[in-house]
């Protein structure tokens, strides 16, 4: 970088909210001394100087994007792991949870209900007729997978990913339920397609109970990783769900023999435990399990 060149620059003294990174201008490289002086973009009253090695792990930054909102981040020129955070948090203080780069959806979890799941929303995006100029959302996703499935006939596939406490337990749940409405709303649906459907929103919480524990970071943090596959059966009009299955089913075992401080073991003990005090759990039952006192 030359003096004058415009660059993200890993913050390590804190100089920014840039979750790590700072838009700088580059004034002078002062090589005898193996510093940087640079200018703070946010606030040009901030100057400052940096090792010249802090160099190596700067990022490209466009000016003319410091500032803009990206929904769909592929139409970024610089795009790289500075400019991606810089949009996200800047999309998030503004109430936009959802970003996507291409087919990719990006969720910043707000640890507080929204008002963005109502039945209103998800005809927003089934009765759209071009998918192209929504604002990213789960529903959007999971939209142009069904009429991708309808339109061509091949299986689509959504991998759900993150750290403790991204929602990735809840996104599956949007999902499910974007699905079974989806399906509900199709004229020929009978009784027992309308069971079916109940069935795979009720197997849920069934693996929750079962997968599920408190950890230091999550009173419901999902302890295994799943393969579920829903099938369905092309209409003449639409997709109509025919059932579910698990293929994979990979469990934190340890933990039920052993858990860390302040964590506990999988939430189905504790109900089965509640049930026996409140009187509810069925006496063979409680005898077939060793828990008959």
């Amino acid at each position: 970088p030359q003096p004058g060149s415009l660059l993200w620059l890993p913050d390590e003294t804190e100089r920014s909210e840039n979750f790590g990174y700072v838009p700088v201008k580059i004034v002078k490289l002062l090589k005898g001394e193996k510093l940087v002086e640079c200018e703070n973009l946010i606030d040009s009253e901030k100057k400052f100087s940096c090792q010249l090695k802090l160099l190596e792990y700067a990022h490209d930054l466009d000016a003319q994007e410091l500032d803009r909102d990206f929904p769909n981040m592929i139409r970024m020129n610089c795009l790289n792991q500075a400019s991606i955070l810089a949009n996200l948090r800047k999309r998030f203080k503004d109430g936009h949870m959802y970003t996507a780069v291409d087919d990719v959806l990006v969720f910043v979890n707000p640890f507080r209900k929204l008002k963005i799941y109502s039945e209103m929303k998800r005809q927003e995006y089934l009765q759209s007729s071009s998918l192209c100029d929504k604002s990213p959302h789960i529903y959007k996703t999971v939209e142009q997978a069904c009429r991708e499935m309808f339109r061509h006939g091949k299986s689509q596939c959504f991998l759900i990913s993150g750290e403790s406490g991204a929602g990735k337990t809840e996104i599956v749940k949007l999902i499910l339920e974007y699905v079974v409405e989806r399906d509900r709303s199709t004229e020929t649906r009978e009784v027992d397609q309308l069971i079916i459907d109940e069935q795979l929103l009720q197997s849920t919480p069934l693996l929750e109970a079962f997968g599920n524990a408190k950890t230091c970071r999550n009173l419901n943090s999902s302890r295994f990783g799943k393969w579920l596959q829903v099938s369905f059966k092309h209409g003449l009009k639409n997709l109509e769900v025919l059932g579910g299955k698990i293929n994979s089913y990979l469990l934190e075992i340890p933990r039920v023999c052993h858990q860390a401080q302040d964590e506990t073991n999988f939430h189905i003990f504790y109900q089965l435990l509640q049930a026996v005090s409140s009187g509810i759990l069925d006496t063979d039952l409680q005898n077939s399990i060793a828990l008959d006192g």
